[in-house]
Formats: C-alpha cells, sequence, structure tokens
C-alpha cells in the first residue's frame, strides 16, 4: 500500500491556491516533491500494517485540516521510533472513558507515556479558487490586487477571470505608469479593486497575474489559538495512569517558544497600583494560561507537558525544531530525556531552557537542507 499514486508527473511552479496540499504534493513534477514523498512513503511503511488502510485515506485527504493532522501523526509515529520508543498501541483503550489518546509509548527504559497529536483547523479560503483565476490570466502586468469581504454565496472564477482579462486588454504598457486604469466591481458581497503594478518580462510572461495581495488586516491573538486548541485537550482522557503529552504544530510563522509559554503559562502584562509604586511597571503574567489559574494556582495538572512543533508539514519537517514545555507540579511527571527536543521548564518563578534539541532532519537522519531543490 502506498500512499502516492504511480503517475507520470508533468506540473510544475508554485502550487494553485484552490488545490489541496496532499493533491498538490501527489501531482506535483518538481525535484523536491520527489524527495518529499519518498520520505512519506518511508515514514507510512514503518507504520502498523492493520492501521494504513484506515490511516491513508487521511493522509490523501482533500480536507486540509485532516490531511495536517494526519502528516503530524505521521511524524510523531516516526519522530518515536527514531527515538528508539516503542509504540504499544494506536488508539489505546481507557478503562475509564471510550476516548483514546492517539499513541501509547514506552521509552527504551520501560517508562510509559500517552502522547496526543492536534493541529489547528484549517480556516476555509473562499478565495483561494478566485485567485487561481485571475493568475491565470494572461496579461502583460503583475497587478496590484485588493479583496474585502466574504461571499455571500459562492463567486464565479470564470466570471471574474473575464472581467480581468477584459480589463488587462484596455492597459496600454507604453502609457506612463501612473495613467494606467484601474478596476474596480462587487460581486456577492465582495469588494474587487485592480490596478497594474509593473510590466512583466518576456521571460516571465506566463507568471502568475496576482503581483500584489491584500485582503484586508484582522485582529490575531500573539499566541494564536494555542490556548484553545490545547485548553480542549488538556483534560479531554481525565485521569490517566501514565504521563500525558500533547503534541501540536500551527501554521503561522510567527508561533514559537513565547507564544507557548504565553498560552501555557498567561499573557504578559505590566503592573499598575497607584497605592504601591514600587510594583508599578513590573511585568507579571496573567492568569489566563493553560497551567496558571488565580492566586498563581498550578492548573490541568494531567497534562504533563506540551511538545510544539512550529509550522510543520510534508515539506518543512527536517528543519524544525521541536520545542517542550514541562508542567511544574504534574500528576504524572514527564521526563525531558524522553525526547530529543528543546526543552523550557518552571523554576524559582523563571521559565528557563533547561536543555537543548535536535531539528528532526538530524534525528530522522536526513541531509542537511532537506529536501533538496
Amino acid at each position: 500500500m502506498a500512499v502516492f499514486d504511480d503517475i507520470e508527473r508533468t506540473q510544475i511552479g508554485p502550487a494553485p491556491e484552490a488545490m489541496s496540499r496532499f493533491e498538490w504534493m501527489n501531482v506535483c513534477a518538481n525535484p523536491y516533491a520527489g524527495h518529499v514523498r519518498t520520505q512519506v512513503e518511508a515514514m507510512f511503511a514503518n507504520y502498523p500494517d492493520d492501521e494504513k488502510e484506515r490511516f491513508v485515506e487521511r493522509l490523501r485527504s482533500d480536507d486540509d485540516s485532516e490531511h495536517r493532522s494526519a502528516v503530524l501523526e505521521l511524524i510523531l509515529h516516526e519522530w518515536m521510533l527514531a527515538l528508539g520508543h516503542t509504540i504499544v498501541a494506536i488508539e489505546p483503550e481507557l478503562e475509564h472513558t471510550t476516548k483514546r489518546p492517539d499513541f501509547l509509548v514506552q521509552t527504551a527504559d520501560g517508562h510509559r507515556f500517552f502522547l496526543e497529536a492536534v493541529a489547528r483547523q484549517e480556516e476555509h479560503d473562499h478565495l483561494a479558487g478566485v485567485r487561481d483565476a485571475i493568475n491565470a490570466v494572461e496579461s502583460p502586468v503583475y497587478l496590484n490586487t485588493r479583496i474585502r469581504g466574504v461571499p455571500t454565496e459562492p463567486l464565479s472564477p470564470n466570471k471574474i477571470a473575464r472581467k480581468v482579462r477584459d480589463f488587462v486588454a484596455t492597459v496600454d504598457t507604453k502609457q506612463n505608469r501612473d495613467d494606467w486604469p484601474s478596476l474596480q466591481f462587487e460581486e456577492k458581497g465582495t469588494r474587487f479593486h485592480l490596478k497594474p503594478w509593473s510590466l512583466k518580462s518576456e521571460a516571465n510572461r506566463n507568471a502568475r497575474t496576482i503581483g500584489v495581495y491584500s485582503s484586508g488586516a484582522r485582529v490575531m491573538a500573539s499566541t494564536g489559538d494555542l490556548d484553545r486548541v490545547l485548553k480542549k485537550k488538556a483534560s479531554r482522557y481525565g485521569e490517566l495512569p501514565h504521563p500525558y503529552l500533547v503534541a501540536t504544530t500551527t501554521a503561522e510563522f510567527f508561533i514559537g517558544t513565547d507564544e507557548l509559554i504565553a498560552a501555557l503559562y498567561g499573557t504578559e502584562a505590566m503592573g499598575f497600583n497607584p497605592n504601591d509604586p514600587i510594583l508599578t511597571g513590573q511585568p507579571f503574567r496573567q492568569a489566563n494560561g493553560i497551567w496558571r489559574g488565580l492566586q498563581n494556582r498550578w492548573t490541568h495538572t494531567g497534562l504533563s507537558a506540551v511538545v510544539l512543533i512550529p509550522d510543520l508539514n510534508m515539506t518543512s519537517l527536517a528543519s524544525r525544531l521541536p520545542l517542550l514545555m514541562l508542567h511544574p507540579e504534574p500528576r504524572h511527571a514527564f521526563i525531558g530525556d524522553w525526547l530529543n527536543a528543546e526543552t523550557h521548564a518552571f523554576a524559582s518563578n523563571v521559565i528557563a531552557k533547561t536543555k537543548d534539541g535536535e531539528i528532526l532532519g538530524k534525528q530522522f537522519g536526513l541531509p542537511e537542507g532537506w529536501p533538496p531543490k
């Protein structure tokens, strides 16, 4: 059984935005994709045979959220094997609940822990097909494209592409750039504003037509949705007989150590007390972390540790450094040496790094710079 199809691949270039992550890797003829497919097939070969048929459906899913979750589980499974651990069971049964964590793992020295994988859900991109259609329009210029609003019903990419095609035909590239026209229209509650940005070279005449893109500003939490994702998993399985580790990844490029600390221990704030000048201006952490509640009480003690592997996918796995956070007062202690990860722990009211880790590429025996271009 294989993950990818045995087909002739001819599609090169950047992935169409409306194409699922799996479908692109399945048809991509770019050299790097071949290396990625070989590594994924090797990891899948190490997965238990009796689980492969069900698992491969998730890996091949057109739902990017489902695919991303399965990729995380596959990489975690391979990581445990690379560390010398044994996967005792996949989705082990528990006596007190019908819910099942993803893995029961045993270390080389006989310790056991539960491992749960959770990848954030992907937001549906209503405009991906529209951007693909605009990019496919033959144009002598790159377009500065601004789109605002969420469509009230599905948009027709072909209809919008025709508008754009008719518009770029009116652009006189011999004119001064300041005199180039712009195009504005609204479709089903979504506003479009397109203006020529720069002239394409002859070599790039068939390149994507969108040169600059903006969909508007939005408010984002500094921790992304880490706190929500981890809180949901923290007590999902009740009282467990072994340490409980949750492994997660996020799509945001800015999520890392500081954001994980904020999600677990609380976000940073500045103290202000008009009756006590000494406290005014002193930094502190708010009681809004998964592990730290009011009056500095430790909460969710059943969640022994959390490991974050930022922006993890089939292509990026080799360069990712796992970040491990240990609960200060867990019901069952997770030992940092069980993982080759950058480890952080709380001691003397300070959260400090206690161990360096290695990127997954080194742990998996992949060459530096994998996948080669």
